[in-house]
């Protein structure tokens, strides 16, 4: 018994190291694109495009949905919207490179707090807010609750 219970252990162990090294592997081919902002005791992932002189549309915030991070909306939507509108692209807390946070976060309200953070760290008052699947439903709350 003592046997298979160690087998076991160090199988988990080897797993769990293989597991980290694979991470870290994935970690350095997939740097994180943008920058790290800090929305009041852990950081979240964003991609800020600035106003552009020539901006036809108000700023713009994209939020993805479940089990994604902010490439899912920046690679179709920079390309056609660059030089006509603020931009921000968010990794919700917990994806991506963002940070996990506390508790809050697991509501969609928490989570809208965070990106409100952000945005205000970046200097945009106000946006249309873009959420893809579960960002809906952070949208939803960012509305009833940042108005």
């Amino acid at each position: 018994m003592i046997i298979l219970i160690s087998i076991i252990l160090l199988a988990l162990a080897g797993l769990a190291i293989w597991t980290r090294l694979k991470a870290r592997e994935i970690e350095a081919r997939y740097p994180p694109a943008g920058e790290m902002i800090d929305v009041g005791g852990y950081r979240l992932h964003a991609v800020h495009v600035p106003r552009p002189d020539s901006a036809d549309l108000p700023p713009l915030v994209f939020i993805h949905g479940a089990s994604g991070n902010l490439l899912d909306q920046q690679a179709p939507f920079r390309p056609m919207l660059e030089g006509r509108a603020e931009m921000l692209f968010i990794d919700r807390p917990g994806h991506g490179w963002s940070e996990r946070g506390g508790e809050a976060n697991d509501t969609p309200a928490g989570q809208a707090a965070a990106i409100a953070r952000a945005m205000q760290a970046k200097g945009i008052s106000s946006a249309i807010i873009i959420g893809h699947s579960f960002g809906g439903a952070i949208a939803a709350s960012f509305a009833l609750d940042h108005p």
